[in-house]
């Protein structure tokens, strides 16, 4: 997995990758705007491959193991999770999907 930064004015971005994933230009520049504009100020900004495809796609994870998604709730709204999982998410916080799985709560 590869890893590379973007830093602006306000925010720095941390963007993991796949070995096989590349990044469009521009994504990247859509991370750098938000990254040069104040509102992001502080904010830790973490993009990550999609785990869960990476998961499932793996030669050496169990083909009947089960997946725990930890998550702050903020995922995309079309998530699809062909195997038995479950969602780990902070209490209060709403899933923008009708979830298959389970919804565990943790308190921060």
């Amino acid at each position: 997995m590869g890893t590379m930064t973007i830093d602006g004015a306000y925010a720095s971005a941390a963007i993991f990758t796949a070995k096989t994933h590349t990044i469009e230009d521009y994504a990247l520049s859509q991370l750098q705007m938000i990254c040069d504009n104040p509102a992001a100020k502080d904010a830790k900004i973490r993009v990550m491959p999609p785990g869960v495809d990476v998961l499932e796609k793996a030669r050496d994870f169990p083909k009947s193991g089960s997946i725990l998604i930890i998550t702050d709730a903020f995922i995309e709204n079309d998530l699809k999770v062909k195997r038995e999982h479950a969602y780990l998410i902070p209490k209060g916080a709403r899933l923008p999907l009708t979830p298959k799985g389970k919804i565990f709560y943790f308190q921060e």
